[in-house]
């Protein structure tokens, strides 16, 4: 915790493209729970609940507390098998899951199509997981609603790779606002495992020329929370992917946030107001991890 904050909370996934409106509009939007019910933070960011088998993918619908197991299919790829269809995620626990997506149902194929379905990968030699955010719809996203305090400053970071970066680079936004409402937000890459440049991407748009197998691009923009928002959505919108089924890989999402604060004439031991009526301290993003990578 740095000291002086009010509260700092390090808050813990072929050339199709969408050139990105400013909400997230063309997808329906899912409900929005009052601020009381909702987390501080983002759940899950790094995507390891619940457990994947490795070297294999699963889709979760958190709100039917369901997966879609496919450990012994090639990657993007679905088996009606009975022993590989949909089933209860044993012991599911949805608010330790925290996504949703704006996937839709479409023409009942055995996996691809499915109403809010998250896809979460595993490395086949260590089990290290991430989210693939294209699961099988172009222009999806995945999406998580926060309580905030308006006037808080949230900086948020993530990593990105791109699904097959040597045939396509993957391209998507950040998009934060009241649920319905979220706007495309600025992102700076302040890390490259393939010596992509460093600094302001143009748009939003985060597009990381790495396959997940070398690396990770690590991006990180700043939210302000304007007057009167108590519930901010933090949506992750694919805009461009290798295909329908495949692109943009995402890890270790988090935030951290500052609050400005007040002080009351009580301020030291002396009784000494510090300057000003107001005070809000700087922030430090939170840390970021190397993660090694790769699924096949």
């Amino acid at each position: 915790m740095i000291a002086g904050l009010g509260l700092v909370a390090p808050l813990t996934a072929c050339g199709r493209s969408d050139t990105g409106a400013d909400a997230i509009s063309d997808r329906p939007q899912a409900r929005s729970v009052s601020a009381p019910t909702l987390p501080d933070h983002i759940v899950n960011g790094d995507f390891s609940y619940p457990t994947v088998d490795q070297g294999s993918w699963t889709l979760v619908q958190s709100d039917t507390g369901k997966w879609y197991r496919s450990a012994s299919q090639p990657a993007g790829q679905c088996s009606a098998s009975p022993d590989n269809g949909w089933t209860p995620i044993p012991d599911f626990d949805r608010s330790k899951f925290g996504w949703n997506s704006t996937q839709e149902d479409d023409d009942g194929i055995p996996c691809y199509e499915h109403r809010n379905a998250v896809e979460i990968q595993a490395l086949w030699n260590d089990g290290t997981q991430w989210a693939e955010l294209t699961e099988s719809q172009p222009h999806t996203a995945i999406y998580q609603d926060i309580s905030t305090i308006p006037g808080a400053k949230l900086v948020w970071s993530l990593k990105h790779s791109s699904s097959k970066a040597d045939e396509h680079v993957d391209e998507m936004q950040v998009m934060i606002g009241a649920p319905g409402k979220e706007t495309v937000q600025p992102a700076s890459r302040i890390a490259s495992d393939s010596n992509d440049p460093l600094g302001p991407v143009e748009n939003g748009v985060i597009a990381s020329n790495v396959t997940t197998g070398n690396g990770w691009d690590t991006y990180t923009g700043t939210y302000t929370v304007p007057a009167g928002q108590t519930v901010t959505r933090f949506s992750f919108k694919a805009l461009s992917s290798f295909d329908d089924a495949s692109g943009n890989r995402l890890d270790d999402i988090s935030f951290g946030a500052a609050y400005p604060l007040s002080y009351d004439g009580n301020g030291n031991t002396k009784g000494e107001t510090p300057a000003g009526p107001n005070r809000t301290h700087s922030f430090r993003p939170p840390e970021i991890s190397r993660k090694n990578p790769v699924f096949d």
